[in-house]
């Protein structure tokens, strides 16, 4: 424990190395059971160390809902939607409603069967109005990350969301948004929210990485 804490804490001071290929660290966030023909995506996620993966924390209650609707599953993680059953399962540990952020736990061991690579981001809250940002997740059924792309837009005051001027696709909730500058992750991705039902024309949301230091804190994984 004492060493996790240590490389979560190196992470988000930026000590650790940064996030030179942020699609490696990516995964799709997954419901399944017995009785279905293949895994549900729900969202995407991605790791912060070997074992803890960061999402949006709607992905989970998302997740429970259909569970209760089939009456059982489980969560999983995955990096290829090939309809085969899914063989790392996800446990969420902590929650942040208000601000859409979540943290959850895989067993390493069972990463390092299946991703030989992928990087671990350092989180940073240093985000401003203008600033370029990109994110990359997973569209729908793809089963590869997308990168989209775009501009801080503003600050919602009363939640103090991003605003983001980028197009966020169905499945990227959860994804890491990415100052295109320091190439650390200042955001999660909420979602997007159409200007109207005629057109796909909206803003992005995403909240502030100082959110998930605040849940890592609460569990005894950040100073």
């Amino acid at each position: 424990m004492k060493k996790l804490v240590l490389m979560l804490t190196c992470i988000l001071v930026g000590t650790f190395h940064l996030f030179a290929q942020p699609e490696s660290s990516v995964v799709r966030i997954l419901v399944w059971q017995d009785t279905t023909k293949a895994p549900t995506q729900l969202g995407t996620g991605f790791f912060i160390s070997d074992s803890i993966i960061v999402t949006a924390a709607h992905i989970y209650w998302k997740g429970g809902t259909w569970i209760n609707e089939h009456r059982g599953g489980q969560l999983f993680i995955s990096k290829q939607d090939d309809g085969r059953k899914p063989t790392i399962p996800l446990t969420f540990l902590k929650f942040d409603n208000t601000h859409d952020v979540a943290i959850g736990k895989v067993d390493p061991r069972r990463v390092s069967q299946q991703f030989s690579w992928f990087d671990f981001p350092s989180l940073s809250d240093e985000v401003a109005v203008g600033d370029a940002v990109f994110s990359w997740g997973f569209f729908g059924p793809d089963s590869y990350p997308i990168r989209v792309s775009g501009f801080v837009a503003g600050f919602v005051p009363a939640t103090d969301d991003i605003l983001l001027d980028m197009t966020i696709n169905p499945g990227q909730s959860g994804s890491p948004l990415i100052s295109a500058q320091s190439k650390r992750v200042v955001g999660i991705i909420r979602g997007f929210v159409p200007s109207s039902d005629k057109d796909n024309t909206g803003i992005g949301k995403a909240s502030k990485s100082q959110y998930v230091l605040s849940l890592l804190k609460q569990l005894g994984l950040a100073d």
